[in-house]
C-alpha cells in the first residue's frame, strides 16, 4: 500500500539521493557521449558466451534517444521499462524535494513487491538469453 505523508524528522531523504544519483549517473553519461568514447563490451557475455541481465541496455537508451521506442523494447525489455519510470521518479524526486512536498511511501508489501521485480528481472533474463542478445 502506497501513503503520502510528510518527511518526517531525521527520515532519511530518499527522494534527494534519488535525484543526486540519477542526475551525477545522467551527468557521466552525457560526459560520455560528449567524449565519444568506446561503450564497453560485456564481461559475461564476453566470458561466458550469455548476456547478462542487463545486456542491450546501452543499446536500447541509443535507440531511444533516436527515437526508436520499438527497437529499444525489442533489444531489452525490461530497461526501457525502468528508464521510463526512471524518469517519471526522478522528475517526482526533485519536484518533492524543491518544494517539500508529501512523499510516497510503500507500508505494506514491500516483500511482494521485491519478489515481483525478481521475478520481472528473470524473466527478462532470458527473454535475453533466448533472443540472443
Amino acid at each position: 500500500m502506497w501513503v503520502l505523508r510528510p518527511l518526517a524528522p531525521k527520515e532519511t531523504d530518499h527522494e534527494a539521493i534519488f535525484a543526486a544519483a540519477i542526475g551525477g549517473a545522467v551527468l557521466m553519461v552525457l560526459a560520455w557521449l560528449s567524449l565519444a568514447l568506446p561503450v564497453p563490451a560485456c564481461a559475461m557475455k564476453s566470458a561466458a558466451g550469455i548476456p547478462c541481465a542487463t545486456c542491450g541496455t546501452t543499446r536500447a537508451l541509443h535507440a531511444l534517444m533516436e527515437g526508436d521506442a520499438i527497437r529499444a523494447f525489442v533489444l531489452n525489455p525490461l530497461a526501457v521499462v525502468l528508464l521510463l519510470a526512471g524518469s517519471v521518479w526522478f522528475t517526482y524526486a526533485v519536484v518533492a524535494v524543491i518544494f517539500r512536498t508529501r512523499r510516497v511511501r510503500l507500508i505494506r508489501y514491500a516483500k511482494w513487491w521485491a519478489r515481483a521485480f525478481a521475478a520481472l528481472v528473470l524473466l527478462n533474463w532470458t527473454y535475453l538469453i533466448l533472443a540472443g542478445r
